[in-house]
Order: structure tokens, then sequence, then C-alpha cells
């Protein structure tokens, strides 16, 4: 026998039971959003705790490598990125930058680099937890305008970048490591 609303009504479900009926039955009338605007991107990782400073740096690299590539696939245009070291203790460390450039592994790569070596407050702590955040993407309806002053050296790699979106696609996203991934390990 079909619950109907007058019975919730009966057994104290109420206005509740009567929405959540008319929604199984397909009689509500709010609208279908079947795509919503990406609000924010991220990567993270937890890890045994680790002293070394390089191999957290190297870790860090990777990460920024594989959340450029779901980036680059996405066709998203991050303006705000996040960082966020966790210590062995419970202690937090992070720290967010907005930047008006075109996004691109390289200038990610060097924005990770640098913040986590800033970030790192506490070096005589172990860490074991990364995080790796984006957001504030740049749209159609959305626009920013870019630093002119690295407009060249943006657009050389934005065209990089498509050209490793295309091979990662084709054989994985760890075909192609930077150097500086390498030297950590």
């Amino acid at each position: 026998m079909p619950i109907s609303k007058l019975h919730l009504t009966v057994l104290g479900w109420g206005t509740i039971g009567k929405q959540l009926i008319a929604r199984l039955s397909g009689e509500d009338n709010e609208a279908v959003i079947h795509q919503r605007d990406r609000k924010s991107i991220g990567i993270s990782r937890n890890f045994h705790v680790i002293h070394d400073r390089d191999e957290v740096m190297r870790r860090a690299i990777i990460l920024s490598r594989h959340l450029s590539h779901t980036i680059a696939k996405l066709h998203l245009y991050p303006t705000t990125y996040y960082f966020k070291i966790r210590y062995e203790n419970g202690v937090k460390s992070k720290v967010s930058h907005t930047i008006d450039r075109a996004f691109s592994e390289s200038m990610y790569r060097e924005l990770t680099i640098k913040t986590i070596q800033e970030l790192d407050e506490y070096p005589h702590y172990g860490i074991h937890h990364l995080s790796l955040q984006v957001s504030n993407f740049v749209t159609p309806t959305q626009t920013k305008t870019f630093s002119l002053l690295h407009q060249e050296e943006d657009e050389k790699a934005k065209k990089l970048n498509e050209k490793l979106t295309k091979l990662r696609d084709k054989y994985g996203v760890d075909i192609v490591r930077c150097g500086v991934e390498k030297r950590c390990q």
C-alpha cells in the first residue's frame, strides 16, 4: 500500500515527509541542475611522519604535478592557491595566495616549492600531511586581467602545458616528470 501525504502527517513526518513523498513521486517543481560551476579542486595526502624536508618537497612536487594535470584536463584557470602542512603533533600551517597570472604547471610547481619552504615553520617537527588546493577560477562570465609583465612567459607555458596534457592523457601522468622532482628522490 503506498504511503500518502496524509499518512505521513499522521505518522508525525509533517512537512518534510510531504516534501519527500513529492520528490519520490516526481511531483516537486524544483529545477534540475545537471551541472554546476566548480568552486575548487585539490589534492592531499597523509603519510607516515617524515622528517627529511627533501622528501617532503619531492612529495609536494608530485602532488602539484597531479593537480596540474587535472586542472589542465578540466580546462580550469585558477587564481587562488591554498597550501597546508600538518605536523606530527597536530599543529597545522596553512596559507593562500591569489595571483593574477595564467595557470601553468611550471608556475604552479615554482609557487609550490617556494610556499612549502616558507610555510614550514617547525623544521624540527615531522610532517604527515600535505594539501594543495586551487579556486577562484576564471570563467567566461568571471574574467580577470592577468599580469602583462609575464604575458610572453605565460603564453609559452600554456603551449607547453597543452602538449604535456596530451602526452599524459595518452601515456599516463608519470610519463613526464620535472628534474626538481627527480633530484629530490
